[in-house]
């Protein structure tokens, strides 16, 4: 099996995991609130207001240790998503980070994609496998995946990327290169 096969296996395998949490769904998805009969959109309110109340605790990991405030921010995402069942893509590609995460998966990266007019809103997501350093999507490497629970397209190589996200404006939130990485990698 080769590295892309792995990345792409360990990739469905978050994404299962995380939508086997989500009971409610996602605030900003037609077939969820529906589904939910508008639940969702209350509790990701709620979700998201709990959140809030830990946000001096983050701010100020973030103060001391970039590294340490942008992992505890995705653990406590995770955390609530997975606790409560609901999650926009933020919470659910932090769900999916963290899930990886302990289960050994690296290098991974908890990406953001820009909310501007060309890009129609911003978007959360995880890759699996991408070349340290490498910011543009054609040079992370031919094993990176995406990793997208939120996403239509949930789990592919990295390389389709303008597919699914065309002339997106990505930017790294936080990365992981082993579970020894004790060192912020944001990149631009």
């Amino acid at each position: 099996m080769s590295q892309l096969d792995v990345n792409l296996a360990a990739a469905l395998e978050a994404v299962r995991f995380v939508k086997g949490k989500m009971s409610y769904g996602a605030k900003n998805k037609v077939k969820d609130i529906i589904k939910s009969r508008g639940e969702s959109i209350d509790c990701v309110d709620t979700l998201r207001g709990l959140a809030k109340t830990r946000e001096d605790e983050i701010v100020s990991l973030y103060a001391d240790n970039a590294h340490a405030g942008a992992e505890r921010e995705a653990e406590l995402n995770a955390m609530l998503a997975a606790k409560m069942g609901c999650g926009n893509c933020n919470e659910q590609a932090s769900l999916a980070f963290i899930f990886l995460r302990d289960k050994g998966v690296f290098p991974i990266d908890l990406i953001n994609k820009e909310n501007d007019f060309l890009n129609f809103g911003g978007h959360s997501f995880v890759v699996i496998g991408r070349i340290d350093k490498m910011i543009k999507p054609a040079t992370w490497g031919p094993d990176a995946v995406v990793c997208d629970p939120h996403g239509s397209e949930t789990a592919f190589p990295a390389s389709q990327i303008e597919q699914y996200m065309p002339r997106a404006k990505l930017f790294g939130k936080l990365r992981l290169g082993s579970r020894e990485d004790s060192t912020i990698k944001v990149w631009f």
